[in-house]
């Protein structure tokens, strides 16, 4: 660096001429904790300004990073200052140089860490906007990641910090549009890797950005992104005192003055959750708007859609589905629809201005856009709830007409309403009452960082947690607790009834390479919408103490029945070697089942009841450790799945309980032998050794399809749908969702969501249902319309 840069004058020159902008790193204070200047003192923090103004002026800086313990408190009683009124002081009169600074060169952007906005909580976030200088913005983390000031730390600091004063410094070219939206939020982001290191960069990356700079600087796209950020959705309990943001997905949107457009965003960066029902709230009441999704995909295609017209009321609860683009990253475009008459919804980047004359018949288009281009057009048909992405071709002036019937024009695809992700319930975040004592616990192997510690000390004492559960619905319930030799034993009840078998948290230290997380299922519960008690009780200790660690509660929806449970030391029937019976506290209902093989080819078998015949998925809890041996499963002498592997390397933990998931399989009502065949070892086990604690079988959810398979041009007909292995609860047709795929040409069958399709065209198609609760629970009925 020294030998390249001869000058400042020089390499200022040689950044602006290349049609870049020069920023420094140059602190107001000039030195660290408590040193350098006082910025209290107005005389030292004018000599401070003009020394930046030279910057400015003679060597074109245009922004400027303040860092450095600027506003650490000064002690001493000065002329200027005391210390009861120095860190006030400080942060006023730098913002006033600032803002001084930026009225007299207003291409001059400063970027300020300030340590009084560092640790905005949801009850203190009233100070910051005196901290923002104009054309500026913050460092702030909410006490959140830290240096890692990510879309989750930058959503925190909403109501604190306005976004467009917020900064992130996790940019990275990751070719990922979930991480590509997230910029979106905020003012600044930066990007801390070189681009001259080898795979920083790549190509298809760097492609990937180049075409969403394209879309999101597009005067059209940019109107918007320049308005206020409106929060949507930023995670479980946003808008409330238990909000975990952690989990986001994060959505919000941008509209104009007059609220006739709208642009939304979703992202699933920084959160495991990937589906929401939206609330667009922002939205002017009584109108109706027209939507397409206009997301841009990893591979720098658009997937263009018409989502529907809906009135401002039903945009209340606007369904998205993260997963359907191949990252989690959506964008919409909304647009209130004026009059009854075909006409644009949204033109793409590659459209500079069009003219559109709109009738009930067809559409007359005039672009100007992008040469050569093959731009595309969305439009719309309120009338008929019908609409259409055309690709125009632009020829090499950049010009093209189109006329677009509405005949051309087709209903939104359907897409799912009800979301069967997992509800992650953080315990640190839920309000809890105990007759003992409860502590939070920071830990980075924890869900969401932190862990908490019920310190109970006899039987009959508990924790209760308060859930707030979002929906109606039947879930599975799990637990990951954290357990280690100082852990009681537990039961789990809610709302007083008791769910799942008693727990021992007991688990020799070294099981899980210091991590000691294990989740455990407790079983499916139906459950209402709104607060529920989960309580944890001891029920004595194996351990040193009967203390119960929770990190959090997870609600699932399910259709699949309470799956069957068989203990393998109470299941076994025969065997070519030796078998014992182990006690482990760790292990369910403190025993496990050894085969002791001593070559390959060595089996076990075990013997369980299946109450009734069906298709099953078929698992198995064994204890993996560093002295076992590789098995194939048989079931009534056919295999099952793939060879797997019990060894644990001694790196990982002295051992694990790992549930092993074998497939799918019919069975039978009856009497179901299981053999466990050895096939081999890892070549660093000394031992072909099974350890089988469970075998677990899981019923799985099927649906049947009946109804006509010919239909004439006109014919209406409606299908009907059978249940098997349904949970009751969610075997009803309001839980489903029906599609038309593979049409001969589009528009030959229409099907409604009660299961009644409608032949307009010859041609051919498939008709399918899906549970939208268990999407692999899926039907289908070909269809042709002659």
């Amino acid at each position: 660096m020294a030998k390249s840069i001869r000058s400042l004058d020089e390499f200022s020159r040689t950044v602006t001429d290349n049609g870049m902008r020069l920023g420094l790193w140059y602190s107001l204070s000039g030195g660290g904790h408590v040193e350098g200047r006082d910025l209290a003192d107005p005389a030292q923090l004018q000599e401070k300004g003009a020394r930046i103004e030279t910057l400015i002026t003679q060597y074109r800086m245009s922004h400027q990073m303040i860092d450095l313990t600027e506003w650490w408190q000064n002690e001493s009683v000065t002329t200027y200052s005391h210390p009861s009124d120095n860190v006030y002081r400080k942060a006023v009169l730098s913002r006033r140089l600032l803002n001084d600074l930026v009225e007299k060169y207003p291409h001059y952007l400063p970027k300020v860490t300030s340590e009084l906005d560092i640790w905005p909580t949801q009850g203190d976030r009233n100070t910051s906007l005196m901290h923002v200088a104009y054309n500026g913005w913050n460092t702030a983390n909410g006490g959140i990641t830290g240096e890692d000031l990510s879309l989750r730390t930058a959503v925190t600091g909403f109501g604190h910090l306005p976004m467009s004063s917020a900064y992130m410094n996790d940019g990275q070219l990751t070719g990922r549009m979930e991480d590509y939206y997230s910029y979106l939020a905020v003012r600044n982001v930066k990007f801390g890797q070189d681009p001259g290191k080898p795979g920083t960069w790549p190509d298809a990356a760097v492609d990937l950005m180049g075409a969403f700079n394209r879309w999101r600087k597009h005067p059209r796209v940019a109107r918007l992104t320049e308005q206020p950020f409106r929060p949507v959705y930023l995670g479980s309990g946003w808008d409330g005192t238990t909000w975990n943001s952690s989990s986001g997905p994060f959505v919000w949107l941008w509209t104009d003055d007059d609220g006739r457009e709208a642009l939304v965003i979703a992202t699933g960066k920084g959160g495991y959750a990937s589906t929401v029902v939206a609330d667009l709230r922002w939205l002017r009441p009584g109108r109706s708007y027209a939507v397409a999704d206009i997301s841009l995909d990893d591979d720098s295609s658009h997937t263009y859609a018409y989502r529907g017209t809906f009135s401002t009321e039903e945009l209340k609860e606007f369904p998205i589905d993260l997963r359907t683009n191949t990252s989690r990253g959506k964008a919409f475009w909304i647009h209130e629809t004026q009059g009854k008459n075909v006409q644009v919804l949204y033109p793409d980047e590659d459209i500079t201005s069009f003219q559109q004359q709109g009738s009930a018949q067809r559409i007359e288009l005039k672009l100007t856009g992008t040469a050569g281009a093959q731009a595309v057009v969305v439009v719309v048909d309120p009338r008929t709830n019908r609409g259409l992405a055309k690709p125009i071709q632009l020829s090499a002036a950049g010009k093209a007409t189109a006329t677009i019937k509405a005949s051309e024009l087709l209903p939104p695809a359907p897409v799912s309403k009800v979301f069967a992700e997992p509800i992650y319930c953080e315990a640190e975040f839920l309000p809890r009452t105990t007759d003992a004592t409860a502590t939070e616990i920071s830990e980075p192997n924890a869900s969401n960082g932190a862990w908490i510690l019920a310190n109970l000390t006899a039987v009959g004492q508990s924790i209760e947690y308060t859930v707030d559960v979002p929906a109606n619905g039947l879930y599975q319930v799990d637990v990951r607790y954290k357990e280690n030799e100082s852990r009681g034993r537990s039961q789990l009840a809610v709302d007083g009834t008791a769910l799942g078998p008693e727990a021992d948290h007991f688990q020799p230290r070294g099981m899980y390479k210091g991590i000691e997380f294990r989740e455990r299922r407790q079983g499916n519960l139906q459950l209402t919408k709104g607060n529920h008690v989960f309580r944890f009780t001891s029920t004595g200790r194996t351990g040193t103490s009967y203390a119960v660690g929770v990190d959090y509660l997870k609600l699932t929806p399910t259709a699949t029945p309470a799956r069957l449970t068989f203990e393998a030391e109470t299941s076994f029937t025969a065997t070519s070697a030796t078998v014992a019976t182990t006690a482990d506290p760790a292990a369910s209902r403190g025993q496990w089942h050894a085969l002791k093989a001593t070559t390959v080819g060595d089996w076990v078998e075990y013997s369980v009841a299946v109450p009734l015949a069906g298709r099953y998925r078929i698992s198995s809890m064994v204890k993996v450790h560093a002295e076992r041996g590789q098995a194939q499963l048989l079931v009534n002498g056919n295999q099952l799945g793939e060879v797997f592997d019990e060894y644990l390397a001694p790196a990982d933990g002295s051992y694990q309980y790992r549930e092993v998931t074998h497939g799918e399989v019919d069975l039978p009502a009856g009497s179901v032998v299981l053999r466990y065949r050895v096939t081999g070892r890892n070549q660093a086990s000394a031992s072909y050794g099974l350890a089988t604690d469970q075998i677990l079988l899981s019923p799985v959810p099927r649906l049947t399809l009946a109804g006509k398979g010919n239909l004439r041009v006109g014919e209406q007909a409606a299908y009907t749908v059978g249940y098997l292995q349904f949970e009751p609860y969610y075997a009803q047709n309001r839980y489903l969702l029906w599609t038309v795929e593979q049409e001969s040409t589009p528009g030959v069958l229409t099907i409604d969501q009660n299961g009644v399709a409608h032949a307009a065209a010859r041609g051919s198609a498939v008709v399918r249902v899906t549970s939208q609760i268990d999407p692999t629970a899926t039907a289908t009925v070909a269809v042709t319309v002659g």
